[in-house]
């Protein structure tokens, strides 16, 4: 075939491709405006409208500058084929950032097997993250979204940052856009499922983002370098974090939080005195959460106990343990002093879970009833009540019914918590938060 043949059979070609891509480009963002308009709709999905329009903003503004592209394709055949290869490349991000976040929202659904206790956790996360803007006198930005993972533990995903651990690769192409999006993340365990007192672990997860969107990160790293030893400030700047999330979690739970991370840390002798990835030695970090406790009046395992416990062991991992929890006191106390608006961290202190643990006691008995009397469910407080309720009922009560106790507490956290959304408006503008985005979708060919 000679070359005035194949230009000539190259322009209704070339169309077709175009068409190809701006079909998908179009049914993306039908599908996009479709799910969009039903969530916003659905009563159950009210708390998140700020997501929603942080999402519909970015992902429209997305679709609107790969389609610019692709009214504009190069006058080569093969030049304007390369171009939509590229254009379904970014389209397949797209796809990728709205379904990675629609399957997590989506797990509030009817027909989902997590639907109630998706909606039980809202709550958990909604006392929490509230409670540290209350006292703080901040308006909260957009608060996090959970879902059930199918991992062991909890973590979050934060709005300024993706961990090492996030599921999301470092390299994926889909990480850098999560990391921006005003919409921070709450991975919630599996065993959940089956046994959701474990929504416990959702106050920890909180807590990295109040301290992220309290700003303060710095407060933390400095509250730890200034009462930790000279020589071990850098192992105490590194767990500076974690340490924190621990704190507000004792906070907001009391020995619940205690006791979920005692049991996930659980190990032989030699792992409870090394330290994991950003969490101190397993026996300083029970330290710090029971100081917290007695620091706040209630009796609790700390560092006597800890130090008890190495009576008796020798060796390197003992000696720096032991130098750790001769410092744990001073940062428990630095940390529960730092400052929130005009108060203090340890403002937060939830007195119905710490100080009135008749309630606690009460309503653990009543989890345990066919027909449970439980109130008053309509304040802050409450889930968070709740769930300290469930955790003393486990551990301390020979349950002859753990599904009953377990469907009781979902119940009750579904009816739980103050009148009110996760959060009102996005913490910035989402014009130039689309724009940037876009323009990183963009630069990625």
């Amino acid at each position: 075939m000679d070359g005035t043949k194949m230009v000539a059979l190259s322009a209704p070609r070339t169309a077709a491709r175009l068409r190809r891509t701006a079909g998908s480009s179009a049914a993306l963002r039908a599908e996009v405006a479709a799910w969009l308009a039903q969530r916003r709709a659905d009563r159950r999905f009210r708390r998140f409208t700020a997501h929603f329009d942080a999402l519909e903003a970015v992902l429209l503004r997305m679709l609107d500058r790969l389609d610019a592209e692709l009214a504009d394709p190069p006058p080569d055949p093969g030049q304007c084929y390369e171009r939509c290869r590229w254009l379904d490349g970014r389209l397949a991000v797209v796809r990728r950032l709205f379904d990675w976040y629609a399957v997590k929202y989506d797990q509030r659904l009817d027909d989902h097997p997590h639907a109630v206790l998706m909606r039980a956790a809202d709550e958990v996360v909604r006392g929490c993250w509230q409670a540290a803007f209350v006292v703080a006198g901040v308006t909260p930005p957009t608060g996090p979204v959970c879902f059930l993972d199918t991992g062991t533990d909890g973590h979050s995903v934060r709005r300024c940052s993706v961990p090492a651990d996030f599921r999301v690769p470092e390299d994926d192409p889909l990480a850098e856009f999560v990391a921006r999006l005003p919409v921070p993340v709450v991975a919630l365990p599996e065993v959940a499922a089956r046994e959701p007192w474990w929504l416990v672990v959702a106050a920890h997860e909180t807590g990295h983002h109040v301290q992220h969107d309290l700003d303060l990160v710095t407060a933390t790293v400095d509250a730890v370098r200034d009462a930790a030893p000279a020589d071990l400030q850098r192992e105490w700047r590194t767990w500076s974090g974690e340490v924190f999330a621990d704190v507000f979690s004792v906070l907001m739970v009391g020995g619940a939080a205690a006791w979920a991370v005692e049991e996930l840390q659980f190990g032989s002798p030699d792992h409870l005195l090394r330290p994991v990835g950003p969490y101190p030695p397993p026996v300083v970090r029970s330290a710090v959460l029971g100081e917290v406790l007695i620091g706040m009046g209630t009796p609790a395992a700390g560092v006597d106990a800890a130090r008890e416990w190495l009576t008796g062991r020798t060796g390197p991992l003992r000696d720096r343990a032991l130098r750790h929890l001769a410092a744990v006191s001073d940062v428990v106390s630095a940390l529960l002093g730092i400052p929130l608006g005009e108060k203090a961290l340890r403002s937060l202190v939830d007195r119905d879970v710490l100080s009135h643990t008749s309630r606690v006691e009460r309503w653990a008995e009543q989890l345990g009833r066919v027909k449970p009397v439980i109130t008053p469910l309509d304040t802050r407080a409450a889930p968070r009540v709740l769930l300290a309720a469930a955790v003393h009922r486990h551990r301390t009560t020979d349950d002859a019914d753990p599904p009953l106790s377990g469907r009781n507490l979902v119940a009750a956290l579904t009816r739980s918590g103050a009148p009110g959304l996760l959060a009102g408006t996005p913490d910035r503008d989402l014009g130039g938060l689309a724009d940037d985005l876009a323009d990183l979708l963009l630069g990625g060919a």
